[in-house]
C-alpha cells in the first residue's frame, strides 16, 4: 500500500490496495449502519415476548413464542391456549403500565 500525501481511506482487497479521497465517507457509513442493524438484532431476540392472562380480577404475564406479523396482527405460536382471556388495550396501556398480577376489570360492551 503506497502513503499519499492528501488523507484518504484504503481499503485493502487481497494484494490489492485502492483508495477514496477525504471527505466521501463511505466505510465509517457502512460499518455503523452494519453495526447498527446487528445491534437491533440482537435487542430484538433479548426481547421477551410476553402476553397478559386474565385470571379472575388479575392479570398473569405469560411468556409466549411469536410468529409473523404486520403493522395490526402477531401470530402467537404457543404460551397461550383455548379459553385464555389476552388482555388487550393501547401499546402504552400494555406495555407500560400493566404489570404482572395487577388488577383489571372488564369493559361493558358499547364502552369505548
Amino acid at each position: 500500500m503506497r502513503t499519499l500525501k492528501n488523507p484518504c481511506v484504503a481499503i485493502g482487497l487481497k494484494n490489492h490496495a485502492a483508495t477514496l479521497p477525504p471527505k466521501r465517507g463511505l466505510i465509517p457509513r457502512i460499518v455503523n449502519e452494519t453495526l447498527e442493524k446487528q445491534k437491533a438484532r440482537e435487542l430484538r431476540e433479548k426481547l421477551e415476548r410476553v402476553v397478559f392472562i386474565r385470571n379472575g380480577e388479575k392479570v398473569k404475564m405469560q411468556k409466549v413464542e411469536t410468529g409473523i406479523a404486520d403493522s395490526t396482527y402477531i401470530e402467537v405460536k404457543s404460551g397461550v391456549k383455548a379459553g385464555d382471556e389476552v388482555v388487550s388495550g393501547s401499546y402504552t396501556a400494555i406495555s407500560r403500565r400493566l404489570k404482572d398480577g395487577a388488577k383489571v376489570a372488564l369493559e361493558k360492551p358499547g364502552k369505548s
